[in-house]
């Protein structure tokens, strides 16, 4: 078993699923405190593009919260080793993001 998640994510790639479902969970729970209607989320396309976005945002910050300092050049360098499905979190960035763009377009 413990092979099969080091396939999936390897380091702190895990964060990246962990904050999306997060979003995506407190994105419902708002929408349908809101509206008061339980179908909200599943009809409009809003929450779940907001949440998607939020989502890349949080990634974002973490991924420059990873970042390494090299006292050799005095810069900092990305972590490519923290993955999710073999893509580095950095790339996570602009996935999460491009969903959320792909969900108002397709569902809007």
């Amino acid at each position: 078993m413990v092979h099969f998640v080091h396939i999936i994510w390897k380091r702190r790639g895990w964060m990246v699923a962990a904050i999306t479902f997060g979003c995506c969970l407190l994105s419902e729970i708002i929408s349908e405190a809101i509206t008061h209607d339980d179908t909200c989320y599943q009809k409009s396309p809003y929450p779940i593009s907001i949440a998607f976005f939020v989502a890349s945002l949080l990634t974002l910050w973490l991924t420059y919260s990873f970042r390494t300092f090299d006292a050799n050049t005095g810069e900092y360098k990305w972590v490519q080793r923290d993955t999710l499905f073999f893509i580095p979190i950095f790339y996570w960035i602009w996935i999460l993001c491009a969903i959320s763009i792909g969900n108002m377009i397709i569902r809007g």
